[in-house]
């Protein structure tokens, strides 16, 4: 089951879709939808990759080591997904650290797995302002929904951006305990 941090995103998006004829909001789309999996677990890995593809996002980058990670973290996606329940590396600090530098756009949307009734997994996500918190991630969950549903999110804020000229899209605070 997932908790959704950034609730008037889905509802916006049809009222945004609506409002703006389809030529202009092609042209304020990216072009490409980018996003990275890490996650510890092979299987796992490869199968959230698989649904961030029919999710509708074009590059999903899936470093396979912490190494790797470091590299990774200066690039720009709109789409960090990380699976805290086996993490790439033991070091947490280097993890949230990439994850910090991953998430410093404003417009990159976080969704995080974590534990089944793990609070930290859940506090760790709220504090970085996640999209969305997957308690756990069993065989029958709809991974493609959620990755739709970002992917709605995010074209819905560069539409909005085009609109304006700027940026509209807000990361909101969640005050953050421990």
């Amino acid at each position: 089951m997932a908790v959704s941090f950034d609730f008037d995103a889905v509802m916006m998006h049809e009222q945004t879709r609506a409002t703006l004829p389809f030529e202009r909001m092609a042209r304020s789309l990216p072009t490409d939808l980018n996003c990275i999996v890490l996650s510890g677990d092979a299987a796992l890995r490869r199968r959230l990759v698989a649904a961030t593809e029919l999710g509708g996002w074009t590059e999903c980058q899936a470093p396979l080591a912490s190494s790797e990670l470091n590299s990774a973290s200066r690039g720009e996606f709109q789409l960090v997904v990380v699976d805290l329940g086996s993490s790439l590396t033991a070091d947490l600090a280097g993890l949230e650290a990439a994850v910090d530098a991953l998430v410093a756009r404003p417009d990159t949307l976080l969704v995080v797995f974590g534990s089944t009734d793990s609070v930290e997994h859940e506090q760790w996500a709220r504090c970085r302002g996640a999209f969305a918190h997957v308690p756990g991630v069993a065989a029958g969950d709809s991974l493609v929904t959620l990755f739709c549903e970002a992917r709605e999110v995010t074209e819905r804020r560069f539409a909005s951006a085009d609109r304006r000229g700027v940026f509209t899209g807000s990361r909101r605070a969640v005050p953050c305990f421990g």
